[in-house]
């Protein structure tokens, strides 16, 4: 049973390659960007955004919750105490990115669970963009 739930756990951070499409808009509107992040597994991957002109390209990764508990049950005749984990889908992530000649840069933090996610990005400028991240049609 315990290699069956470790099983999961590892295949949940990426048995296989998973692609994600990325929408960044800045926060004034006036820029828009498109991207895609590719799950490599355990928690890491590859990142491609085309923003204002530059094309950036980088790494990210991610670490997932987990929660540990105590259960104490009161019957006729006794007291039992459980110890229970969760792991969560809820994953946070960092990405950083760098225009070809590592001219400008891109940081991104975000959150994303199993199909979707949020964040916001800043370049080097100070600039910041929401950042959305959706299933991709590419699966």
């Amino acid at each position: 049973m315990r290699s069956i739930i470790l099983l999961t756990i590892f295949c949940m951070s990426g048995c296989a390659t998973t692609p994600y499409d990325l929408r960044l808009v800045s926060r004034g509107g006036t820029d828009k960007g498109t991207g895609t992040i590719e799950q490599l597994g355990n928690g890491t991957g590859s990142i491609n955004v085309s923003l204002a002109g530059r094309n950036y390209t980088g790494t990210w990764t991610a670490t997932r919750a987990e929660t540990h508990g105590h259960i104490t049950g009161f019957g006729r005749r006794f007291a039992r105490t459980d110890t229970i984990s969760t792991v969560s889908s809820l994953q946070q992530g960092l990405a950083l990115l760098s225009a070809a000649g590592g001219a400008a840069t891109l940081r991104c933090e975000f959150q994303v669970d199993y199909n979707a996610g949020f964040g916001h990005c800043e370049d080097g400028q100070g600039k910041k963009y929401d950042l959305q991240i959706l299933p991709s049609a590419r699966q």
